[in-house]
């Protein structure tokens, strides 16, 4: 230990800076001697932020216990003051059908809830009734058909006519309805092949069809009801759709053109127990549309022009079928089986 004993009676005192002491130390360039803070050199002033890196030019030693402030660097440049105001204030956005990564520097907090993005809500989520009634004209009957939503999703979407006589200054377009059953319907409990119905929509004279229902892939069914067309055009008309049914309704056309139930570019059309009287066809299927025809009938006293009608596309008869002033109309490319 002699050699210790050497090294401490070595020692110098200094009084430059006052209150510092000499101990002898290793440095990086071999030199035993150097001069290091004791208690009364330690740190006066409070740690800096967090920042650019650097070396440092203070002579002075860091409290073992000392904090540095919180680094407002990181945090949101419209919230510097705490954490809990620069998370996110606005409700959050609904998912969008494509993802963005988005610009907000503001964390999202723990409990926040999207909405159900408008492109999921607008759709069915159970079968639903809209009712109608004679006091109603027919646009706002239209708005009211117009306000639903397009996707049924599986279910039905069911316009329920109250029974009376509607007065109707303009026809009901269905369109673009689709992943369901949209149905048109007076009272359910009238099914029967009968002239007269509880509800019935009279026509004014339109110069187009009464009932349109088009696209979209929905299946389309008019029934227990009666139409009165103000003049000789289609009572109901289904184009470009998967399905459709006629059911247990009465159609009275005035004249001799027009068809009670018109199908075009339909796949699948059921027409059963339904009375035509009156215009050009109790029943037409055009353009590649296959309609079935059950259990129909004509008015005696006003029968079609023709029965039925085909033209480029097909009906397939099962029993009673409705009589024309003439024979079944059968044009190019269409076929009527029996």
């Amino acid at each position: 230990m002699a050699g210790e004993g050497t090294r401490i009676s070595a020692l110098a005192e200094t009084t430059a800076p006052a209150g510092t002491d000499n101990v002898a130390v290793d440095t990086s360039a071999g030199t035993r001697r150097a001069t290091v803070n004791t208690l009364r050199n330690l740190a006066t002033a409070a740690p800096v932020m967090d920042g650019s890196v650097a070396v440092g030019a203070s002579a002075k030693a860091a409290r073992e216990d000392h904090i540095h402030p919180t680094d407002t660097s990181r945090m949101p440049a419209t919230h510097p003051a705490s954490a809990i105001t620069g998370l996110g204030d606005a409700t959050p956005a609904a998912v969008a059908e494509s993802g963005v990564i988005g610009a907000s520097t503001k964390p999202a907090r723990q409990d926040h809830v999207h909405p159900i993005p408008s492109w999921i809500a607008r759709r069915l989520t159970g079968n639903v009734t809209v009712d109608l009634n004679p006091s109603m004209p027919a646009a706002q009957m239209q708005a009211l058909i117009d306000a639903q939503y397009k996707d049924l999703n599986g279910y039905a979407l069911t316009f329920q006519l109250a029974n009376g006589l509607y007065s109707m200054a303009a026809k009901l377009s269905f369109i673009g309805f689709y992943a369901g059953s949209l149905r048109l319907q007076g009272n359910p409990a009238e099914t029967g092949l009968t002239a007269d119905k509880l509800a019935a929509l009279q026509f004014a004279a339109l110069g187009s069809e009464g009932i349109l229902m088009s696209g979209g892939g929905a299946e389309y069914v008019v029934r227990y009801l009666k139409i009165i067309m103000g003049d000789a055009n289609n009572a109901v008309y289904f184009i470009n759709s998967l399905r459709a049914h006629l059911v247990a309704a009465s159609i009275a056309i005035p004249g001799t053109t027009g068809a009670g139930v018109q199908a075009n570019a339909v796949t699948s059309v059921n027409v059963s127990n339904n009375y035509f009287a009156g215009g050009g066809y109790g029943i037409a299927s055009l353009n590649g549309s296959g309609v079935v025809s059950i259990g129909n009938a004509s008015d005696p006293a006003n029968l079609p022009q023709y029965g039925l009608r085909v033209a480029a596309g097909n009906i397939y008869k099962s029993g009673a079928q409705p009589a024309g002033v003439w024979a079944e109309s059968v044009n190019t490319g269409g076929q009527i089986w029996s």
